[in-house]
């Protein structure tokens, strides 16, 4: 199959909406997309196309044309108006949507991709000992939707807890509460990689409790869950909880891939930050 794709997901909760984005390696997209959203998102529709500048600009007119359709929130690329009607009503103005083919089921190759998480990054995955050696956090979402579905991830990641848009979910989501290790220390040193790796312990036990621990929506805990549930659970284990208006600490992460840095003494931006008085 061609690289570069335009695709045309879907939300089951929303059949009235769809996301419309570029691919130019496809299916990095729709991997990443599954630890944004709690539910089974669907790709209904991909459109091919040879050259990736041609995929912009099909991408770029297309969001121009549904301009008022745009759903608000978060996140600009979810439309308040279904795939399957986009390419019913719009193939006699750009042609090229009647190229759209029903997409098929993904198959990975890895299993490693059938369980990503942009908000996970663990000590096998990073080279780098100041990245295994700072403090590393577990951190609670919460969906501000009817459903009120939470998630929860682990790592070295900082700055991109408080900056990086769930874009794969036409609801936002918002930080909740953030928690580290009693035994670990602040400074970045290798007396932290003890209480580290117990955290992606906690992590594990966390949704292996809520049965949750093989769903592709990776931490994203059932629905029905509440956040007294969350905080009774959290009270058993030896992690605190973190002011999230904090100065960002030195003893984190200095900065995460491809974000921009949050410099160290500077308190993080609290646009998706929702802080729970729970914790």
């Amino acid at each position: 199959m061609p690289q570069n794709i335009l695709y045309f997901m879907e939300d089951p909760r929303l059949p009235n909406s769809c996301k419309i984005g570029k691919d130019t390696q496809w299916p990095q997209r729709f991997k990443q997309a599954r630890s944004h959203n709690p539910s089974a998102l669907k790709i209904r529709f991909l459109i091919s196309f040879q050259r990736a500048d041609s995929l912009a600009n099909a991408e770029r007119e297309l969001r121009n044309r549904l301009a008022d359709y745009r759903r608000q929130g978060d996140v600009k690329e979810w439309f308040d108006i279904g795939a399957e009607r986009v390419i019913s009503e719009l193939s006699g103005e750009l042609p090229w949507l009647g190229e759209a083919k029903v997409s098929k089921p993904i198959v990975w190759d890895k299993p490693q991709q059938k369980f990503y998480d942009d908000l996970r990054d663990l000590a096998k995955r990073t080279k780098k000992s100041e990245n295994r050696h700072c403090r590393w956090h577990i951190w609670l979402f919460k969906e501000l939707s009817s459903h009120a579905r939470y998630k929860i991830s682990v790592g070295s990641l900082f700055d991109t807890q408080f900056t990086y848009a769930f874009t794969y979910n036409p609801h936002p989501v918002r930080l909740v509460a953030g928690f580290e290790h009693r035994s670990g220390i602040n400074e970045i040193s290798e007396d932290n990689a003890g209480p580290n790796e117990d955290l992606v312990r906690i992590w594990n036990d966390l949704l292996s409790f809520y049965e949750c621990g093989q769903n592709e929506q990776v931490g994203w805990l059932p629905e029905g869950i509440d956040e007294q549930q969350i905080a009774n659970l959290f009270a058993k284990y030896p992690i605190s909880a973190i002011p999230l208006d904090r100065p960002k600490p030195i003893w984190v992460r200095p900065k995460d891939p491809s974000l921009k840095m949050i410099a160290p003494g500077a308190i993080p931006s609290q646009r998706r930050v929702l802080p729970s008085v729970l914790f």
